[in-house]
C-alpha cells in the first residue's frame, strides 16, 4: 500500500475540524448535545509526493452548508506547477 496524509488537518484549526453531522440530520433543528456527536470522517488523503503541493484546505461547516447534507464539504487545493 501506499502511505498517505491527511492534507485538510494543518489547514483547519482544531475545533472546527468536524465534517458530521451537519444539521441535515437533525431536520434543520440541532440538539443541544449536538456538538458532542460531532466527528471527522471526510478526509482528502494524498500520497507524499502529491501532499507536499497542497496549499489549502477548508472544512466548510458553517451555516452556508449545513443543510446541504449530513456532511459537510471538504476541500483540499494544490499548487503543481508545469516543468
Amino acid at each position: 500500500s501506499i502511505p498517505t496524509v491527511d492534507v485538510v488537518q494543518p489547514y483547519v484549526n482544531s475545533k472546527k475540524r468536524f465534517s458530521f453531522p451537519a444539521t441535515a440530520v437533525y431536520k434543520g433543528k440541532i440538539p443541544l448535545d449536538a456538538t458532542d456527536k460531532r466527528q471527522r470522517i471526510d478526509f482528502i488523503l494524498a500520497s507524499l509526493a502529491i501532499s507536499k503541493y497542497s496549499i489549502n484546505g477548508t472544512i466548510y461547516n458553517n451555516a452556508d452548508t449545513n443543510t446541504l447534507s449530513d456532511h459537510f464539504p471538504v476541500e483540499a487545493k494544490f499548487l503543481i506547477q508545469k516543468k
